[in-house]
């Protein structure tokens, strides 16, 4: 189902090989694919928001406290990550999505003063 998808961990993807076989697949090996077959369009939208966030905060965190070879580091490897996710399903191995985010963490400038009160 395009809108809903299948649910986590039941997509089966199938396709016709070149002799006419049907081929049967439970991983796209695209983390994008692989999110769109088993949570939807909704669940695609919401994970490319997340991305667009992340990478809106690293914008910002250009300039903020970690040093420039820091910053640099930790938003080259977040966009291999991200690249990553393109050829490969790695994403669901819990200590990526951890490691992605401490460098999201070390990468970003914290809130301000000002932002703490409001």
């Amino acid at each position: 189902m395009p809108g809903t998808g299948a649910g986590p961990g039941r997509a089966h993807l199938t396709w016709a090989t070149a002799t006419g076989a049907v081929a049967i697949a439970r991983f796209a090996h695209n983390e994008y694919l692989q999110t769109a077959a088993e949570l939807g369009i909704v669940g695609l939208v919401l994970l490319l928001a997340l991305l667009a966030a992340v990478a809106s905060s690293l914008r910002q965190g250009r300039a903020g406290p970690a040093p420039p070879p820091v910053f640099a580091g930790g938003a080259a490897a977040l966009v291999a990550l991200t690249v990553h996710g393109l050829f490969d399903f790695g994403w669901h191995v819990p200590v990526i999505p951890l490691v992605a985010a401490a460098l999201v963490g070390i990468a970003i400038e914290p809130p301000s003063e000002t932002s703490r009160k409001a």
